[in-house]
């Protein structure tokens, strides 16, 4: 027998005996524990419109985050490409992007509607907004809380 079959009978053999124990236990499905996801959105604003933006935000987004719970968080960028970065829990995790409207954006729009003072109006606030928006990106991602 030749070196090179000696060799390749070893590597086969080897990984079979690598494999059993693998093979050998028991699968099960596993969730991450202890994260919160969120949907991370990143903003760039029309040349001249980040005030305007800034006002919004504070006078009825974030109250009205408040309202529902206050657990978004803004960033307002100094550096780089982007303006804003605002961080949104996502309570259901990853499914929550299964949803057109989450359970989470209609308690926030209710809490909108209210302090803005109607539908209509509420919907002229989150319509400006999208004017003063150049472009915008989202990631979802998650962070690690300590264990309950």
């Amino acid at each position: 027998m030749s070196i090179r079959k000696i060799i390749v009978s070893v590597c086969v053999a080897s990984s079979f005996a690598f494999a059993l124990p693998v093979a050998a236990q028991e699968l099960k499905a596993e969730r991450e524990e202890n994260v919160t996801y969120y949907r991370v959105e990143m903003v760039k604003f029309h040349h001249g419109k980040r005030a305007r933006a800034a006002e919004l935000v504070d006078k009825y987004f974030a109250p009205a985050d408040r309202d529902v719970g206050g657990a978004v968080i803004d960033l307002h960028l100094m550096t780089g490409d982007w303006d804003f970065i605002t961080m949104f829990p996502m309570s259901g995790g990853p499914a929550d992007l299964t949803y057109t409207t989450s359970p989470n954006d209609v308690r926030w729009m209710t809490a909108l509607r209210k302090r803005a003072g109607g539908a209509k109006e509420a919907t002229k606030l989150t319509d400006e907004w999208d004017t003063l928006v150049a472009k915008r990106e989202w990631h979802v991602g998650h962070t690690h809380n300590p264990p309950r």
